[in-house]
């Protein structure tokens, strides 16, 4: 018996701005596009006109109501073909199984999964929202229950199920996907001797290695070695950076503001060495770029190179692995001849090689969540009223009503 094919569809959030989830979204549907498989974007924010594949169905849930986008869907989707639906965070996961309730019931033939890939090790209860918040993330994530989750590494995995208070599981795991690109880095020797470092990121306070720049390079200069330091980036925290340099005076670190990922190959391949975490530091080590990974807010600290660091491990703060400094790293770089930096490189392009989009499409085709039609209507309750709480009527409500101080606490 032949195997159905399968469509894909992708809840997110806006996907104006470059790197994350908007990246992830961007170059997996460009890959099923280009080979003729259906799938399509549901985006909770505009869509620009050049960002997705011309080949995928894109509908920004904020000019159509909800039964007109699940037929839009539905009509997108070919007859008989399986559907998996991928959601990344939890207003997303809630409006994606109300999408996949209405897709069982509209469709004769085909099995629907939703799964929910868990990209950050705080997802689910990031720092900036309050505890009101927080519970509903968790009784959300209970009503629809952890088979439907699969996280970017066990470390995002366990600092959930701690959070969603659920029994530790094996691990079910799916790195991020990554755009092949072909290796264009070269060390170059200049008589100035000059190191020349670049980030590239968003601009927040987890990302502290960037707040960190000026200071290394103070450090280094004292110990005879001379860097420069270019930031490409935006952010919450990008304003703070700006006036801390500022403040620091005269310095070879310098902000360039937001990189488009088009330039993105042809401008951090002229650097010696790259310094983040996440998808760009991905990116960088598939160029080549001899790339330190950062440590998420840990300052100067880093896991030292790339390929270093256990598959799947992009900048979350992990005990037990050995971590050095920024500066330590820079040093012995310098101190590497021509062919031993190019052995750095060709490392670094073997560690981002595993990281592959169709990897990551195998991967969701692997997983087989549970139903949610095999278990009760609890979530498509607990979705629903996750939405109608969460929506600007009920904010307002609750501000007219002065009960924000107690819904919060």
């Amino acid at each position: 018996m032949p195997l159905r094919r399968t469509s894909y569809l992708f809840v997110s959030g806006p996907i104006t701005r470059e790197g994350g989830i908007a990246s992830i979204v961007v170059m997996v549907t460009r890959y099923l596009a280009e080979r003729h498989i259906a799938c399509a974007s549901l985006v909770f924010g505009d869509i620009p006109i050049n960002k997705l594949h011309p080949g995928v169905v894109a509908i920004d849930v904020g000019q159509t109501g909800f039964w007109t986008t699940c037929k839009q869907i539905a009509r997108s989707m070919p007859d008989g073909e399986d559907i998996i639906i991928v959601s990344f965070d939890p207003k997303t996961s809630a409006y994606a199984v109300l999408v996949s309730s209405y897709l069982r019931m509209a469709r004769a033939t085909g099995s629907v999964k939703h799964l929910i890939n868990v990209l950050h090790p705080r997802e689910f209860f990031p720092h900036f929202e309050n505890m009101r918040t927080h519970r509903m993330n968790r009784m959300l994530a209970s009503m629809i229950g952890p088979e439907s989750f699969v996280y970017m590494n066990e470390p995002v995995q366990r600092s959930h199920e701690k959070f969603f208070k659920w029994k530790p599981t094996s691990p079910a795991t799916l790195t991020v996907p990554m755009d092949a690109r072909p290796p264009r880095w070269t060390s170059q020797a200049r008589s100035d001797r000059l190191l020349r470092v670049c980030s590239v990121g968003r601009i927040v306070a987890f990302k502290a290695y960037n707040f960190e720049a000026v200071g290394v390079s103070k450090e280094l200069a004292n110990l005879g070695l001379e860097i420069s330091w270019d930031i490409f980036g935006y952010g919450d925290d990008e304003a703070k950076l700006r006036t801390m340099l500022k403040k620091q005076g005269k310095s070879r670190v310098c902000l360039k503001g937001e990189l488009p990922i088009r330039q993105f190959d042809a401008t951090v391949s002229k650097y010696d060495v790259f310094v983040g975490m996440g998808l760009s530091a991905l990116q960088a080590a598939q160029l080549g770029v001899p790339t330190i990974l950062a440590v998420e807010s840990a300052g100067s600290e880093s896991y030292g190179w790339l390929d270093r660091v256990p598959h799947g491990i992009v900048g979350e703060n992990i005990a037990g692995v050995q971590k050095q400094q920024i500066s330590e790293v820079l040093i012995k770089f310098s101190e590497m001849s021509v062919s031993k930096r190019r052995e750095v490189s060709a490392r670094q392009v073997r560690a981002a090689e595993r990281y592959s989009v169709d990897a990551y499409i195998k991967g969701l085709k692997s997983i087989a969540p549970i139903s949610l039609d095999q278990r009760t209507l609890l979530p498509k309750l607990a979705s629903l009223a996750y939405l109608l709480t969460n929506s600007k009527i009920s904010r307002r409500i609750f501000r007219a009503l002065k009960l924000n101080r107690l819904w919060a606490s």
